[in-house]
């Protein structure tokens, strides 16, 4: 353990600069989602920074590339100096082998993270280059806001389409949605609400 495993930083800035995105994308839920992230910020919520994260995670190799990129929305630059040592993870899901390693998410608000929240889930998500999220669904509602990288996106049986920076996708109940990465990584937050808790995640394989 290094001597900074156990700085805090205060996620308020950012949890505020994600609200404005959050309400900027305009779908169902994401104005609720922003009150919710402007209350946390109000909060002055911190989180823990931990050391180690890009040597475990072959996806992180490719954040940096993700904070810098041309077009990146503004919230970004607040959460760039710290987003290296946030408690980045692959999960516990069994995942297709085409795409283990490939990608990498931080829950900042939600039961067990930095921020408790015992209603919604919210973090961070980056995806590799030239990778293909298989298609895949569950009970929570989801959106997806985009940060940096044109990735395609697919809902349900609709054509993949690409969505740039500043897109938000809403995932219903359910509903499959996939996503594919070509030259660029993504980075996106993520926010799950409705039944988030229990074990309803599926993907094709």
């Amino acid at each position: 353990m290094t001597s900074h495993a156990l700085d805090k930083v205060d996620l308020s800035p950012f949890l505020r600069a994600a609200a404005a995105a959050m309400r900027a994308g305009g779908v169902a839920g994401s104005a609720d989602m922003a009150r919710r992230l402007e209350a946390h910020a109000d909060a002055r919520s911190s989180a823990h920074l931990r050391d180690g994260h890009a040597g475990k995670l072959p996806a992180l190799a490719h954040l940096a590339t993700t904070l810098v990129a041309t077009g990146h929305l503004p919230c970004i630059d607040l959460v760039a100096p710290i987003a290296h040592r946030l408690d980045w993870t692959e999960g516990d899901f069994v995942m297709p082998e085409s795409f283990r390693g490939r990608y990498a998410f931080v829950t900042l608000v939600g039961e067990g993270a930095a921020i408790p929240d015992s209603e919604i889930y919210f973090g961070l998500y980056l995806q590799s280059p030239d990778t293909f999220y298989p298609s895949h669904w569950h009970a929570a509602e989801e959106i997806y806001t985009v940060l940096s990288g044109t990735a395609l996106w697919q809902r349900g049986k609709d054509a993949f389409a690409p969505k740039p920076p500043g897109s938000q996708i809403l995932h219903l109940t359910y509903e499959p949605h996939a996503m594919d990465t070509k030259a660029e990584p993504l980075l996106a937050m993520w926010s799950w609400t409705g039944e988030i808790h229990g074990d309803t995640y599926e993907i094709e394989t």
